[in-house]
């Protein structure tokens, strides 16, 4: 990590960018290197912290368990199986994700599920630590977009819902735009396609990228990275993920399923009524202060959105998800690249005006995901459940079994023992009381299992 922000940090400047820089802060009387590993070091120290919390009180999801059970079993040296999607579903058959599995060595270290959200945090806290490297270059007080960037909506939502593998791409997307902005346009192709591993629909983002390229000129590369992307997201979609998903397909082809008709209807709620996608969009810009607006890779955030707003699934519309954390680092570099330099006294504005709309986002999203579980209860129930049991449970009580047992989630409105669902091989089913629609699953298909164990919230009953 010291060689990477080194080299953002000490890169010659092009003679355009020299001509930009502003005379008016002494930049080496600030300690300006100092300052990026001051937001590296307190955005992994921040964002680990929420993680091992929510974590810790039973807030985390389905997410850290699929991500735990696939590379938990990598790290044993067996295949990446996902018990969660089914009894032989590979982690590579649902997503085409092949960078996640730089992060297999880290179960060797320590086997536990919460190390994928310290991962996390490092990755998103060394972004912000790029883009406040890379904005010294430009004028020291452009520097606090970084930590601006720390505290944005679009990342303080993602930090506070489970792990993602969209994590990993932070760091990359941050190079890459760190290299246009600079002016190195073969570090640019470098990272774009470091950044198509990330996730099957990362091509989206390197299409915007290579849609900047050719804005500044650099046509032959914006070609080649075109290609690229559309050659690379159509293998993983139509080849790679087929080839080992037990359907033989890519899942989420029926999303965009429907014609021109539901197109239409989609794009016409996302954007217009009620128009949650719209929203999301004018908050990640509306924390640039709109400056992103000026500067060609706004496009990188812009494809993704467009996407997101095509498919008729309101999450994907939403700022609440991880969703918006990829376009949140292309939009701030986009800020830093249209030329955003603050005085000091908007430099404070700005910044209280993001840990405002930070608390905003961050505390009910993490409150609600600790307040609503019972942890107490909830860290008794796991205890009763045996070694290597076949257990269904729910969402949030899944990642802390997924190391020591076989765990598939209870999912609303299935009937669990039905022949097809991940949980119809369980054994054992550990059941909350207080949620009721896992009382009716209860009542309506569980009535002949033993009942063994029961708190004032969760029952573990036993075929």
């Amino acid at each position: 990590m010291s060689i990477l922000l080194a080299r953002v940090a000490t890169h010659p400047r092009p003679e355009s960018m020299a001509r930009s820089i502003r005379p008016d802060v002494d930049i080496s009387a600030l300690g300006a290197p100092s300052l990026a590993w001051v937001v590296l070091v307190a955005g992994s120290i921040l964002y680990s912290g929420i993680g091992l919390g929510i974590h810790h009180f039973y807030g985390s999801g389905t997410d850290l368990t699929i991500f735990s059970q696939a590379l938990g079993t990598m790290a044993d040296g067996r295949a990446p199986l996902v018990p969660v999607k089914g009894p032989t579903a590979n982690l590579f058959g649902d997503h085409w994700h092949p960078l996640v599995v730089i992060l297999v060595p880290l179960f060797w270290i320590w086997d536990d599920p919460a190390v994928l959200l310290v991962a996390q945090a490092v990755c998103v806290a060394a972004a912000a630590a790029i883009l406040t490297a890379t904005a010294r270059r430009r004028a020291a007080s452009a520097q606090i977009l970084g930590p601006a960037l720390l505290v944005s909506p679009g990342v303080a939502a993602a930090m506070a819902f489970d792990f993602h593998e969209v994590a990993l791409g932070a760091p990359i997307l941050a190079l890459g735009c760190a290299a246009f902005i600079e002016g190195r346009w073969s570090a640019v192709m470098v990272w774009s396609f470091w950044l198509l591993p990330v996730k099957e629909d990362a091509g989206l983002m390197v299409l915007g990228l290579a849609g900047a390229l050719w804005w500044r000129g650099q046509r032959w590369r914006a070609v080649v990275l075109t290609v690229t992307s559309v050659v690379w997201m159509a293998l993983a979609v139509s080849v790679f993920i087929p080839a080992v998903n037990g359907g033989g397909q890519y899942t989420y082809t029926r999303s965009a399923g429907g014609g021109l008709p539901q197109l239409l209807a989609t794009l016409g709620q996302s954007l217009l009524w009620p128009g949650l996608a719209t929203l999301t969009a004018l908050v990640l810009v509306g924390v640039t202060g709109g400056a992103a607006l000026r500067s060609p890779l706004v496009l990188v955030a812009f494809l993704p959105w467009l996407a997101r707003a095509a498919v008729p699934n309101w999450r994907y519309w939403a700022l609440n998800y991880h969703y918006s954390l990829l376009p949140a680092v292309a939009l701030f570099f986009a800020a830093l690249d249209s030329g955003l330099v603050q005085t000091r006294a908007r430099r404070h504005r700005f910044v209280a005006a993001m840990m405002v709309v930070s608390i905003i986002v961050l505390v009910p999203a993490t409150a609600n995901r600790i307040v609503v579980h019972d942890s107490a209860a909830a860290a008794q129930a796991v205890t009763h459940v045996p070694d290597r049991a076949h257990v269904a449970t729910m969402p949030n009580l899944s990642p802390h079994l997924a190391r020591r047992a076989t765990v598939t989630v209870l999912v609303e409105g299935t009937d669990p023992t039905a022949a097809g669902q991940p949980t119809a091989t369980a054994d054992w089913i550990l059941v909350d009381r207080n949620i009721p629609w896992a009382q009716q699953q209860r009542r309506n298909h569980l009535q002949d299992w033993d009942e063994t164990w029961c708190n004032h919230r969760y029952c573990l009953l036993r075929r």
